[in-house]
């Protein structure tokens, strides 16, 4: 009985240090971040003659202000500008091109996102209660405890991710360019040459002229 008794308290003791070392590398806190609170949207429209080159400055702009492209193509381009510069990008875009049309959209995520970090400390404290279960467990009630706590991980993770996620959007904004090619048809033909001497002939008068001197 002793021995069983033994093993039983090993058994705890060897499964509660590594319940330990998981409780520490799942339960790393997610601070509130005390960057900008709004992601921004912007849509450009630009009517531009050269739409490779003028999407290759707009990237190397990104890129030098610390953002990227996340879509390229001959129709547009969709990039990702650190929030603190992008007002600056934007007065950048706008002098590559004609502005056809420019559209701005922000959404606010404080409240969504204090909702996730309450979530996510409420899961965080239900885990380490559970891990301090396995303590006293025996092998019967280890199983159904490791079955809630895969539960609780699963939730935390997901929490992690989205909370992640949405600081991201806050950090970056995105910006759509869309492009529209000038238009190079050839003016309507008047008649009338830009010339003004040329306009002063009459081309009957011409052809009278030169039938009298026959």
């Amino acid at each position: 009985m002793k021995l069983k008794s033994m093993k039983t308290t090993r058994f705890q003791l060897k499964y509660a240090a590594a319940a330990a070392v998981f409780i520490v590398l799942i339960c790393q806190p997610i601070w509130a971040s005390p960057g900008p609170s709004l992601f921004q949207q912007i849509t450009l429209t630009l009517s531009v003659s050269d739409a490779d080159k003028t999407a290759d400055h707009l990237i190397q702009q990104a890129q030098s202000l610390g953002g990227y492209f996340t879509a390229y193509s001959d129709q547009g381009v969709t990039l990702r500008i650190p929030s603190s510069g992008h007002a600056g990008f934007l007065s950048f875009c706008e002098s590559q091109g004609i502005v056809l049309e420019k559209q701005i959209e922000t959404t606010g995520f404080d409240e969504i996102l204090s909702q996730k970090r309450t979530s996510l400390k409420a899961k965080q404290d239900i885990l380490e209660r559970y891990l301090a279960v396995l303590k006293d467990a025996g092998k019967k009630s280890i199983v159904s405890v490791e079955r809630a706590v895969q539960e609780v991980v699963t939730d935390i993770e997901t929490l992690k991710g989205s909370i992640t996620y949405m600081e991201h959007e806050l950090a970056y904004a995105r910006v759509d360019i869309r492009f529209r090619f000038k238009d190079r048809t050839a003016p309507a033909y008047s008649g009338r040459s830009s010339f003004p001497w040329l306009n002063t002939f009459s081309l009957q008068s011409m052809i009278e002229d030169f039938n009298h001197e026959k």
